[in-house]
């Protein structure tokens, strides 16, 4: 395998040969100069690191006549955010004395 500076690829940082002819093991986490398997495939299944994770959000308005209003509902993983006003119920609002669950 190949690691690169950046994806123009112009710049080569490390060059690498893994032999897997299944004599030895392959364990997660198992680092190879400077790449680490964080997941494989083998004929028992899929193997990774990374763990499924599912998350809600309750958003209440305790006021008794106001409606609320939200200007911004971003998520980030990774570094990366998206923006999820639009997955709200009714976007940007919350009626009063409500309570919604994202």
């Amino acid at each position: 395998f190949y690691v690169y500076s950046d994806s123009s690829k112009t710049n080569l940082l490390q060059l690498s040969s893994v032999h897997t002819s299944c004599s030895q093991n392959l364990f997660l986490k198992d680092k190879f100069g400077s790449v680490q398997l964080l997941i494989f495939e083998n004929e028992f299944g899929l193997f990774t690191c990374f763990v499924g994770a599912t998350y809600s959000y309750t958003l209440s308005n305790e006021a008794a006549a106001n409606a609320g209003a939200i200007v911004e509902f971003t998520s980030t993983t990774n570094g990366v955010s998206d923006d999820c006003l639009d997955d709200l119920p009714a976007p940007g609002v919350i009626p009063p004395d409500t309570t919604i669950v994202v």
